[in-house]
């Protein structure tokens, strides 16, 4: 029997024990984690969110109510009000605009304080995708320091990645292109630091499975490899020179990584990569 079965029929016999003493308790929620733990750990996108709430909702019901409403949370309430509000302001599709270049600046410096107020241990200097990939490429093995290291730069680069996000939308709907235009820049940083994330979250180093965030590294290629496809088909001449950054070709590399290594466990890969090759096939 292979390894990934024997460990598969241990769960299942665990799981069928649990469901027959399950209650109302601490000891449950933790159990209803742990199950949600497995199924992440093998892809199973469904079944960990599922048992998620399953332990949540027996967390609500274990938690004392409050006798009175506290300041605090009516101020949480509004903040998450407020970033809601936000957020349908941003990215509504019917009323999308060009986001201000104040606001992306002052965000963007946000990011760069944040990044210089790392730990001396952690510091990390920015490189453009081709020198990722060149040293990606050299390197077999990480140290600890160099995984949390890198872990910090994959964050670094995904907060860069949602901030110029936007600019690609508008870049690929565009009736013309201007390589010097500061919209295709900022598409370009886009692409550009969501395929450095995605190096820097160890999918050439590690076992998928042992990544920190596997499913979030497939899902963010997921969507660089259909701007990508929409971005070498667009009419517009000079678009994909424009914004493809030199070392995009690694795409093809991370994703027969993820796909022999998660789509036999994984529906949500499965289906994913069979979207690609239809977008590549049409």
């Amino acid at each position: 029997m292979l390894e990934f079965e024997a460990g598969l029929s241990f769960f299942n016999l665990a799981c069928n024990i649990f469901r027959d003493v399950e209650d109302v308790s601490w000891e449950s929620v933790q159990c209803l984690l742990l199950i949600a733990l497995y199924n992440s750990s093998k892809l199973r996108v469904y079944d960990h969110w599922r048992f998620i709430n399953k332990a949540c909702s027996t967390v609500i019901i274990l938690l004392p109510l409050e006798e009175k409403l506290q300041a605090h949370h009516c101020q949480l309430y509004w903040i998450a009000y407020l970033q809601e509000r936000v957020h349908s302001h941003l990215y509504n599709q019917e009323r999308l605009v060009t986001p201000n270049p104040s606001v992306l600046y002052e965000l963007n410096r946000q990011i760069e304080e944040w990044k210089q107020c790392l730990p001396s241990a952690f510091q990390f200097s920015d490189l453009t995708l081709s020198d990722e990939v060149r040293i990606a490429s050299q390197t077999d093995k990480r140290s600890m320091q160099e995984r949390l290291k890198g872990h910090w730069k994959a964050r670094y680069y995904a907060a860069k990645t949602i901030l110029y996000r936007p600019h690609v939308h508008r870049v690929i709907h565009s009736s013309r292109i201007d390589a010097s235009d500061y919209e295709v820049e900022c598409a370009k940083t886009a692409i550009a630091s969501a395929l450095i994330g995605i190096l820097h979250g160890g999918i050439m180093h590690e076992p998928f499975q042992l990544l920190l965030f596997p499913i979030n590294s497939w899902r963010t290629l997921f969507a660089i490899r259909i701007q990508i496809q929409l971005i070498q088909r667009t009419q517009v001449s000079g678009l994909a020179a424009a914004l493809l950054p030199d070392g995009w070709e690694v795409i093809d590399r991370v994703q027969a990584i993820i796909v022999d290594a998660a789509s036999p466990f994984s529906p949500t890969i499965t289906r994913d990569y069979e979207i690609i090759q239809s977008l590549v096939g049409v």
